[in-house]
Parts: C-alpha cells; sequence; structure tokens
C-alpha cells in the first residue's frame, strides 16, 4: 500500500540537508502518493477545516485554499506528489468542508507550463466546477497565456516571486519586475512574493540561499531594504486594493511599464529604464502629457490623482 510519505532528492550540493529517504522511497512525477481512498480524503480535508477554524479563532481569516503546492514534483524538500486525476477525486471532500466555513477553492500550485495539468482537473464535472482561480509559479508562467484563453473567468494569482540565490542585488531586482510584468499582463490579479524577511546570508530550512525583501543582521541589529523591497514598495505603495490594470500602448517602441487606475479614478505609471543613459519619456494620460525625464537604471512611479484627470 502507498502511504502519503515525504519525498525528497539526494543532495544537489554540499550542506544541503537530506531527509534520509533511500533511493527507492523517492517520489516520481505523474504519479499520486497521497492514498487513494474515500476516507483518507475525508480525513485530509476535515484537517484544511479545522486549520482554518483554528486561525479564524486567533483572528486570522483565511478565504481561501489551494490542495496541494507544487503538486506534481518530487521536491529536495517535503512534499507530495498528485496527478490531475487524484486532484479531482480529492476536490469535491476538500470542497464540502470549505463550504461550511466560507473558504474559496483555488488549483494550485501550478509550476509547470503545461496548461493541461489545470484542464485535466477543470473538465472533471466534480471537480472543475468547484475551482475559482489558480495559482501559478516558476515554470508555470510559460502556461499563462493558455491559461487565460481557456479559462477566462478563473482568478490568476503569482502565487510565489522565484526566490533567487541570496544575492538580494539590482540584477534579480530587475528580472522580478519583468516577472510581475509577465503576469500582470497575462491576467494575474495578485503577485506574492518569497521571504519578507530573512537573516544575513538567509538560507531555506533546506540549504539552499535565498532573497528577501528585508534582510536583518542579528549581531548589529541593522536593517537592510533590499532591491526586491524597493522595486515592489513602487507598485504595492501606490496601486491600491481593487486597481484594475490599463492598456499602456507606446507609439515610439518604449514598452517597459505598467499603468493602473485605482478605484478612486487616479491612474498609477510604473516605468523602468533598464538603460545605462538618463531617458526622456512622454505618457499622455486622458487628454494630459507628461514628460519626464528618467535617471539611468532606474524604477519610477508616477501618480496622476483622479481630480486631475
Amino acid at each position: 500500500m502507498k502511504t502519503n510519505r515525504h519525498y525528497a532528492m539526494t543532495p544537489a550540493w554540499p550542506g544541503q540537508p537530506s531527509n534520509g529517504l533511500k533511493p527507492d522511497q523517492v517520489g516520481k512525477e505523474g504519479q499520486d502518493y497521497f492514498i487513494q481512498d474515500d476516507r483518507y480524503f475525508d480525513a485530509y480535508a476535515r484537517y484544511f477545516r479545522r486549520y482554518v477554524e483554528a486561525y479564524a479563532e486567533a483572528g486570522i481569516p483565511i478565504g481561501t485554499v489551494m490542495p496541494q503546492n507544487e503538486f506534481n514534483s518530487a521536491q529536495p524538500f517535503p512534499s507530495c506528489c498528485w496527478t490531475p486525476a487524484g486532484l479531482a477525486r480529492f476536490l469535491p471532500h476538500l470542497g464540502r468542508e470549505m463550504e461550511k466555513v466560507g473558504v474559496t477553492l483555488y488549483f494550485g500550485t501550478l509550476e509547470r507550463a503545461n496548461a493541461d495539468l489545470l484542464s485535466r482537473v477543470m473538465r472533471d464535472p466534480a471537480a472543475g466546477p468547484l475551482i475559482r482561480g489558480v495559482g501559478v509559479q516558476w515554470a508555470g508562467k510559460g502556461a499563462l497565456p493558455v491559461i487565460g484563453d481557456r479559462h477566462p473567468d478563473l482568478v490568476i494569482w503569482g502565487s510565489e516571486q522565484e526566490c533567487g540565490t541570496g544575492t538580494n542585488d539590482w540584477h534579480y531586482a530587475r528580472y522580478g519586475w519583468e516577472l510581475m510584468k509577465r503576469y500582470l499582463l497575462n491576467g494575474a490579479s495578485a503577485w506574492q512574493y518569497w521571504n519578507m524577511v530573512m537573516p544575513t546570508g538567509g538560507m531555506s530550512g533546506w540549504g539552499w540561499p535565498q532573497n528577501a525583501l528585508v534582510t536583518v543582521d542579528g549581531p548589529t541589529g541593522t536593517v537592510r531594504f533590499n532591491p526586491d523591497f524597493q522595486v515592489l514598495r513602487h507598485l504595492s505603495h501606490p496601486v491600491r486594493p481593487g486597481a484594475r490594470l490599463l492598456p499602456a500602448e507606446s507609439f515610439t517602441g518604449f514598452e517597459n511599464q505598467l499603468a493602473f487606475r485605482n478605484p478612486d479614478g487616479g491612474v498609477i505609471i510604473v516605468v523602468q529604464n533598464e538603460m545605462a543613459a538618463p531617458q526622456v519619456i512622454r505618457v499622455k494620460v486622458g487628454e494630459r502629457l507628461l514628460t519626464a525625464r528618467l535617471p539611468a537604471d532606474s524604477f519610477n512611479t508616477f501618480v496622476i490623482p483622479g481630480r486631475l484627470l
């Protein structure tokens, strides 16, 4: 009988922790490692509900759950592989329990560039109607255009920014900006960073370095706001909940921007000048023409209040 174990690969580099599994115990993609039995599905679904209820008692409401992070990958850290068919069998059990506590079901997380992994579940008559959104991350970004085309009513979340290598530098912050643009321009309505705070030289629990928005040096008590923080702040500070992405087309070939309309009618424009020299841009918003000189290698946010439009 298969059991719901944790699976991990052997260490990929020196110092990476191992969970001591034997080679024949390591999971393989494309198989179900959760026991496919109704009584276990029911027990696991009740566990989800009790988790939600415990957080609610602590004053932390949970509005959405996903059945499994990176469900089709046997990771070098604790994980549990599912097939789309296995998830489709489990989701009705989970849906019944989440309905009792008013929690929405999202599919996720998808970290393969294969939209069929989602579509096969969406086609299931019992599981598909329960899914209201999908969390996408890592290589899953390659499936974004197909997801939007096949399932236009699904909410899309960028569920995990790729966590970097601990460099916390501008090079990776620029990459994070490109990731955000890719997700938002393909219909994502939420973007979630991975580590909020890490110590200097911070490592994951499974032995590899990670980026963070903020680095705290314990011995000195100092705090560093990293480049990823600065880039994310250009959007998260002025772009309010409920904002809508606006078309931001250029007639001169400049395409390195995002624009949003806030619920109060104001417009937010975030622009990167990736060049090593200053650059002058002109932006038309309604009947207004904004001219700005962007410093070299910079991110810039322009806030146009609704009363001026």
